[in-house]
């Protein structure tokens, strides 16, 4: 999601600064929404595709999916922003019905430099988000990076007048899909009753039983904490973070949504890094949190157990330290 959330941020720029283009984009079911939100270009489209159908199943799926593709928007160019096994499939077949294809560079050798146990290579590597401008500029396109995307206060019914009232409105979201990317929970509750403790509005994002779980009990605990875990659709979650003063994210999906609406974000940061080129859209690396270690990155994606054990990346990151840079976001 995350990564569909700054692909958006991209091709939102691209059509707009192509104006005499037509883009439609192909993606998930349900992720539409990142790129059509308060959309205002005419010459932006979206397909959303159902691959739980029977239809888009393996090889066969794909080629039905890209010939459907090529029948109903003749494009004259693919630009390949994932270059997973999916995509790489719908670009032979459309390459072969004499279709320019071109794919994104994931830069998996400085990558894996970047993470290796011995020998670690640590550098900056290109933002994930000039990756995507790259392609479209590979077809010939001019792409700018640097103007916000989304910058607009959205209704959400749960921003009442009550929160507007309130000094701050931050979202907060602890959790993610693998343990190297998720703040531990001791150390995210107090943050909570840090930030409630200053008077905060604070919304607690996240998904799953689990999570839920946890957010509903903080949020029955502290003052001005509001969980909207497996509350609010996407659409309802956007909304509610174009209202906020700032949010404090993982290396997750929220940093990249919160991005698209340029709202403030405080990462965290743990067995990821920034070097990696995964810094929501538009934050400045200043507001990155993570300490120094030599281990550091061991993971592109977190999804790797710590050598250690411990997981001291994530646990050293001490929740002043978050409370007090969000309160200087915010007050900047």
């Amino acid at each position: 999601m995350g990564d569909v959330a700054m692909a958006a941020a991209v091709v939102r720029i691209a059509a707009r600064q192509n104006p005499t283009v037509n883009f439609t984009v192909l993606t998930r079911k349900g992720y539409g929404i990142f790129f059509l939100f308060d959309n205002n270009s005419d010459n932006l489209a979206v397909k959303e595709i159902d691959l739980t159908d029977e239809r888009y199943k393996g090889v066969s799926g794909m080629r039905r999916l890209a010939r459907e593709c090529i029948k109903e928007y003749s494009p004259d160019a693919v630009a390949d922003l994932h270059y997973s096994i999916r995509t790489r499939l719908i670009s032979l077949f459309v390459r072969l019905c004499g279709v320019k294809v071109r794919h994104i560079d994931k830069l998996r050798k400085r990558r894996k430099a970047l993470t290796a146990e011995q020998n670690k290579v640590k550098e900056q590597l290109p933002a994930v988000v000039e990756c995507y401008a790259d392609v479209f500029r590979s077809l010939g396109l001019a792409v700018e990076l640097g103007e916000r995307v989304l910058s607009g206060v959205y209704d959400s019914p749960f921003f009442t007048s009550e929160h507007k009232n309130s000094a701050y409105a931050v979202g907060f979201a602890p959790f993610a899909a693998h343990q190297g990317k998720t703040y531990p929970e001791e150390l995210s509750e107090r943050v909570v009753e840090m930030l409630s403790k200053r008077g905060v509005e604070l919304f607690i994002f996240g998904g799953g039983d689990k999570e839920a779980a946890v957010a509903e009990r903080w949020a029955q605990k502290y003052d001005g904490v509001v969980s909207v875990v497996g509350v609010l659709d996407m659409k309802g979650q956007m909304s509610l973070i174009s209202n906020l003063n700032a949010v404090i994210s993982m290396d997750s999906a929220t940093q990249h949504i919160a991005s698209l609406l340029s709202v403030p974000v405080v990462s965290i940061w743990g067995a990821t890094h920034p070097f990696a080129g995964f810094t929501g859209y538009g934050q400045p690396s200043e507001n990155a949190l993570g300490v120094p270690m030599d281990c550091r990155p061991c993971s592109v994606f977190g999804n790797k157990p710590c050598y250690k054990g411990t997981y001291e990346c994530l646990r050293l990151v001490t929740p002043e330290s978050v409370v007090e840079k969000v309160i200087g976001v915010i007050e900047s």
